[in-house]
């Protein structure tokens, strides 16, 4: 049963809330202020919060501001109940980042759908987060002590048969040792960003602040970082480049690591010698960058189940770290407004598109 908090001042509007909720089946509690709102939201944890905006000591934007402040509080939706019904207090209510803004009086079948609506969208999110929490629990120790074993056992082999080591065999374990290291320090970067990305998309005031980064040209940033991945995978014959100048607004740490995460697919997962493009160009007045491989392919299934950790055919095509490339790039380019889509045959090809507002 969901648990909803209704915090009103008036105290027949409230009632006629909390008994509307009720009939409907659902755990209702309600405030009479802003105040006990904030202290019992903290202490209940409800599923959804209906608030109204004017009330005496503290109104509903400094509750919701408030709540935003908590990291148990912050992503409970919230719906606002108000008699003020301009255009520019509907705006305010939603730049902070509330679900909803319904105005008094109300009709109870807006009230009920509205409610429905957004419970259903916290379930979904819900859901995706079990699911990530699952594939965390099961995949996170494997891929750390994957790395750790090959550290920790050539390491030791060194300190227990240093006399007997040639300086040959000696370099080869370093350089091992040095290779693993470097793959487990990837793996915590990839989830700590993971981790901050997903923090963010809940800051709703920090994510509204991505829309003032500066702008720059970046033909020359993916050039850059396009030779650089290329040189690594030594693949130097078999790429195919046409970029198309455009100002974006993006940090360039996001922009590298989508060229890192997109070429290091292409690559893992086609064979040497197989032709990778990479294009870019302005389509329906947004910027597209394109990049397509010869390769192992996905199902429709697999692009839909693409999530944090899952790795496809593990078994027969290895994949290194915990296969958060995709989702990292996800998760970056929807900070930006933009899409990522990906159309696959396999054992035929993969095309990414990269989708981005071009800034004005």
């Amino acid at each position: 049963m969901s648990k909803i908090l209704v915090i009103e001042d008036d105290s027949s509007v409230r009632m006629g809330i909390v008994d509307l909720l009720i009939e409907e089946g659902f755990e209702v509690y309600y405030a009479e202020n802003g105040i006990q709102g904030i202290s019992q939201a903290k202490t209940l944890f409800p599923d959804l919060i209906i608030s109204d905006i004017l009330m005496p000591d503290i109104n509903g934007y400094t509750v919701f501001d408030e709540l935003q402040k908590e990291i148990v509080t912050c992503g409970i939706p919230f719906i606002f109940l108000s008699a003020r019904a301009g255009t520019s207090d509907i705006r305010y209510g939603m730049n902070l980042g509330v679900d909803d803004y319904l105005t008094k009086p109300y009709k109870a079948d807006d009230l009920i759908s509205a409610v429905r609506s957004r419970l259903s969208k916290r379930k979904y999110i819900d859901k995706k987060f079990e699911s990530i929490h699952a594939n965390i629990a099961k995949s996170v120790p494997h891929e750390l002590r994957t790395p750790l074993v090959a550290i920790v056992g050539l390491s030791q082999l060194i300190l227990d048969y240093d006399d007997q080591l040639e300086k040959k065999e000696r370099l080869e374990m370093v350089e091992k040792i040095n290779k693993a290291g470097t793959n487990l320090n990837n793996i915590i970067e990839k989830f700590i960003l993971f981790t901050e990305l997903v923090l963010i998309k809940n800051d709703k005031k920090y994510l509204r602040d991505y829309s003032l980064l500066d702008i720059i040209p970046v033909k020359e940033e993916i050039s850059l970082y396009l030779q650089q991945n290329i040189t690594e995978n030594k693949r130097e014959n078999d790429f195919d480049i046409q970029l198309e100048e455009a100002n974006l607004s993006i940090l360039t740490g996001h922009l590298k690591l989508i060229i890192e995460e997109t070429i290091d697919n292409a690559c893992k997962f086609s064979q040497y010698g197989s032709k990778i493009l990479v294009k870019s160009f302005i389509e329906n007045g947004k910027y597209v960058l394109e990049i397509k491989d010869h390769g192992i392919g996905m199902t429709a299934e697999q692009i839909k189940q693409i999530g944090i950790l899952q790795q496809f055919d593990r078994q027969k095509y290895f994949q290194g770290g915990l296969g958060m490339g995709l989702v990292l790039v996800q998760e970056i380019i929807s900070l930006y407004d933009g899409e990522l889509k990906i159309t696959s045959e396999k054992n035929e090809f993969t095309t990414i598109r990269i989708i981005f507002n071009v800034a004005k």
